[in-house]
């Protein structure tokens, strides 16, 4: 059994009986909601006589502070990477290991203590024991900054980070790394870096494609993927530990952006201050001022980084969003062009493109656009989603599908996907695919008016009145004027007897649609019911002038559609 526990991490939030518990110390409420979770396990599995192998183990440390670091990511001190592991159960005799391990030794640790075979083409050892180099690494620092990488490694007592200027650790005489060894003991960062050569350590060089891109930016949120590339000699790339103050002042704006985003700002701006000409910078302030309601600062800070690091491309599509956002489509779309000549395997640049093409009505351009470059990119579902949406705008519906069906193989896929799935369900009478692609669009997005009206149409064609009634009257307080909806409604409380409700329904309904044939007919129906004959009679009649007057229009509306242009 897997269990992950998400707390304790940042933001520090735990739940509210813990918040008022913990109330000056929010870090150590989520820890007590840890330890009271993995007690409840517990508890379930001596009840149920089971006795498992326990592993709990930590991803990752919060620095809390320490290196001048508030969470984790950047760098690779035992402030974050010295992580609890404790293994316990039959078969683990009961002792404290001071010998470093890696969590690449769980695996082979777990399977020796099951009684099973240890594969030889692991990293990890069977442990404690068989003690072996770590090697641990953080490339945040390059992504974030500009700065070089964090790149760590661990043999006996001894850790080195190795930087343009090494850092050396004694961790048994010094764990929490405040002495610096390195210009002492030369022989040991040599034997380290040969450790570390001997590892064969594989830097990142390209970004992650396997990972669509909606799953790549919930993960860059979370800070656990980068968006760059690393083609870059890092020895050359500035020594954080000569931008501490700079790696500060950004962290606390981090980390206090909505807290107090007045402050944040200025922290940024320090920043920028100390650093003018690292583009990412510029990036960051941006943000925070959009983040709090300074839009317009926020774009002119863009502006002015397009036109100091005109080929960052990075700045470009930041840039792009900006225009985008403002509705200023057309610069959008040069920008977004920009930042894709610039990389030309960037998904997000040539998403950014395709949306400004779809905002500007350019489907036809959009098509092409998007044909030409899956050809070569081909597991970019979000571009393939905007292409088919702008195929199903177009009427080619059986293209539209198939690009949108591989479009929603993505883990989120983007908004409409779903929907417009729904709507060629719906066209071919296939009732329950539309709604699971209507409940999917619904669970994605949030449930949107749109969504909530074709729910509607769907449960009122399988004849659900109970969920047809239960959201009729949400899409009519906000559109009173939805015909389906309305006649929806009705259909439904008449077809449950409720004639009188039907009959208030449909008149009210009538003052928001007069001429509508199809609720016409269901006043005719109701009246009819009530006994009252002459009156339905009369607005039967009505309602058949109001089906022919529509079919004249629809016919009026066809013919004008087929005459050829004038010249």
């Amino acid at each position: 059994l897997w269990v992950h526990l998400y707390d304790a991490h940042f933001p520090y939030a735990p739940p509210p009986d813990y918040a008022q518990r913990f109330a000056q110390h929010p870090y150590d409420g989520e820890l007590a909601y840890v330890d009271d979770q993995l007690d409840r396990l517990e508890r379930a599995l001596d009840a149920a006589g089971r006795r498992p192998l326990w592993v709990i183990a930590g991803d990752h440390g919060e620095s809390l502070g320490e290196h001048r670091e508030i969470t984790h990511g950047l760098f690779v001190y035992d402030s974050t990477q010295h992580v609890p592991l404790i293994i316990a159960g039959p078969g683990v005799e009961p002792q404290v290991v001071d010998q470093p391990v890696s969590q690449v030794d769980i695996l082979p640790t777990v399977l020796s203590l099951a009684g099973r075979p240890v594969p030889d083409d692991i990293d990890g050892r069977v442990q404690p024991g068989h003690p072996h180099p770590l090697w641990m690494e953080s490339f945040q620092l390059v992504e974030q900054f500009g700065y070089a990488p964090h790149l760590g490694i661990v043999d006996g007592d001894y850790k080195l980070i190795d930087k343009p200027r090494p850092e050396l650790y004694r961790l048994t005489d010094d764990p929490g790394e405040r002495h610096d060894l390195a210009a002492d003991q030369p022989e040991q960062v040599a034997r380290l870096q040969a450790a570390r050569a001997a590892l064969d350590p594989r830097m990142p060089a390209h970004r992650t494609e396997a990972l669509d891109p909606d799953a790549l930016a919930r993960l860059q949120a979370l800070g656990y993927v980068t968006a760059s590339t690393f083609d870059v000699d890092f020895a050359h790339l500035p020594d954080p530990a000569d931008k501490r103050e700079v790696i500060a002042k950004v962290l606390r704006a981090d980390a206090i952006g909505h807290s107090d985003p007045d402050r944040a700002v200025a922290l940024m701006r320090e920043a920028v201050a100390l650093e003018p000409d690292q583009p990412r910078m510029q990036i960051r302030l941006a943000r925070l001022m959009r983040a709090s309601g300074r839009a317009a600062e926020a774009d002119a800070v863009l502006e002015a980084a397009v036109d100091r690091f005109p080929d960052d491309p990075e700045v470009m599509l930041h840039a792009a969003t900006a225009k985008g956002l403002g509705g200023d489509d057309a610069a959008s779309l040069a920008l977004g062009r920009r930042a894709l000549e610039l990389d030309p395997d960037n998904a997000r640049a040539a998403e950014l493109v395709a949306g400004a093409l779809l905002n500007l009505g350019r489907r036809e351009e959009l098509v092409a656009f998007a044909e030409e470059r899956l050809a070569t990119h081909p597991d970019e579902t979000g571009l393939r989603a905007l292409q088919g949406i702008a195929l199903f705008d177009l009427g080619r519906l059986s293209e539209a599908e198939k690009a949108l069906r591989l479009a929603a193989r993505s883990s989120r896929p983007r908004p409409g996907v779903c929907q417009r799935l729904a709507s060629l369900a719906l066209a071919a009478g296939v009732l329950d695919d539309a709604e699971r692609w209507l409940l999917r669009e619904a669970e994605l997005h949030g449930m949107s008016l749109r969504t909530r009206t074709m729910l509607i149409d769907v449960w009122s064609r399988r004849h659900d009145r109970a969920k047809v009634l239960a959201h009729a009257d949400v899409v009519l307080a906000q559109q009173p004027d939805a015909a389906k909806v309305w006649l929806a409604k009705v259909i439904a409380l008449f077809d449950e007897g409720r004639i009188d409700e039907a009959a208030a329904a449909v008149r009210q309904a009538l003052q928001h649609l007069p001429d509508d044939p199809d609720l016409l007919l269901m006043q005719a129906n109701i009246l009819h019911k009530q006994g009252h004959t002459e009156e339905a009679l009369a607005v039967k009649a009505r309602a058949d002038a109001a089906h022919q007057a529509r079919i004249e229009a629809m016919q009026r509306a066809a013919g004008s559609r087929a005459q050829p242009p004038r010249p």
